[in-house]
């Protein structure tokens, strides 16, 4: 193989590993960087300038260790070479992350005997979208996590509650369903890397169960919208116990029957989520003599869950519920 089909070879492998070389000069201090190293901290190429100058570019946070493991690499019992990874701050303040491998060729001695480095080669690799794709996997590791954690609560007060107040007979179904709704809750969320689901979504996602095969049934009427998890969550849950209502006693009871969901954003006193359920066309409404769970969350947990306000309003026409919470506490930005 020709010295010039090797040059080329190595040329094409930098290119294609990302790789920016610099060559360090120890008798003057300096280093010298072709153009994509250079670029990497933002100084001038194959020029040489001060190694202080190219060290004020790293991060304040990782300078001290960065400094540290060079002074080994040029200390008398060194490998003579080194791995670092470390990040550098850009004009505008935003990070890069690089992988620096370093080289040292030593010659000759100093005073005091000990080897002198004269020379050294500098590999640099920007891995910033691999530091910031591995911050992400941990992020999601924790968030996962903390939300099972908190899911096992919710099932556990849900399981409590349930048997509180239904009969033995009917518990396994009661609980079955309700962990069903929240299962659905939860595989939106995780289409959604846990960060956010459109109202959409989530009131059809619900719904899904009572509309197949029967359009017109459950009207949909809203803006898009984002909402954060916790909030998804716990309307979600609102929902599907709405609906189990409306199934076997309000208006999905009867073919004639409708439910409207609606949401949207008031702003008259700073800006405001709302969402609301109506039932019409359903069979005469009476409100319930004994409140159990599913009463705490269309109520209680709906409200709480973002610092809302609840109206549930059993008019014989058709059950009548809102929900009302300031838009910061519902909403999250996609």
């Amino acid at each position: 193989m020709t010295d010039t089909k090797t040059a080329e070879q190595l040329d094409l492998g930098i290119k294609i590993a990302g790789l920016g070389l610099g060559e360090v000069d120890y008798l003057n201090d300096t280093i010298t960087l072709d153009n994509r190293a250079a670029g990497f901290f933002e100084l001038p190429a194959n020029e040489p300038v001060s190694r202080q100058t190219l060290h004020d570019r790293i991060h304040p946070d990782d300078r001290q260790d960065v400094e540290s493991q060079v002074s080994c690499l040029l200390s008398p019992n060194s490998e003579g070479f080194i791995s670092v990874v470390h990040r550098v701050i850009n004009a505008d303040l935003s990070i890069r992350w690089i992988n620096a491998r370093k080289q040292v060729k030593f010659e000759g001695q100093l005073k005091n005997g000990d080897p002198r480095p004269v020379t050294g080669l500098v590999a640099i690799q920007d891995i910033t979208d691999f530091k910031e794709a591995e911050s992400r996997i941990q992020f999601l590791m924790g968030e996962l996590a903390h939300r099972s954690k908190n899911m096992l609560t919710v099932v556990q007060g849900i399981a409590r509650l349930t048997a509180k107040t239904t009969d033995p007979e009917d518990f396994i179904v009661k609980f079955t369903e309700r962990l069903s709704a929240l299962s659905s809750n939860q595989s939106t969320l995780v289409d959604n890397t846990w960060t956010y689901m459109t109202m959409d979504r989530l009131a059809r996602s619900h719904m899904q169960p009572y509309t197949s095969g029967k359009s017109g049934r459950v009207i949909f009427k809203g803006p898009e919208l984002a909402l954060n998890a916790k909030s998804a969550q716990s309307i979600g849950m609102a929902l599907h116990e709405l609906a189990t209502n409306a199934v076997k006693y309000g208006a999905l009871s009867i073919p004639e029957g409708r439910v409207e969901i609606t949401w949207g954003i008031e702003k008259e006193d700073g800006e405001e989520f709302v969402v609301e359920w109506v039932e019409k066309n359903g069979p005469p409404v009476e409100s319930p003599l004994r409140k159990g769970f599913g009463d705490r969350v269309i109520r209680q947990m709906a409200s709480s869950s973002v610092s809302g306000r609840v109206t549930l309003d059993y008019d014989p026409s058709g059950v009548c519920w809102s929900l009302r919470a300031p838009l910061e506490n519902v909403s999250e930005r996609p």
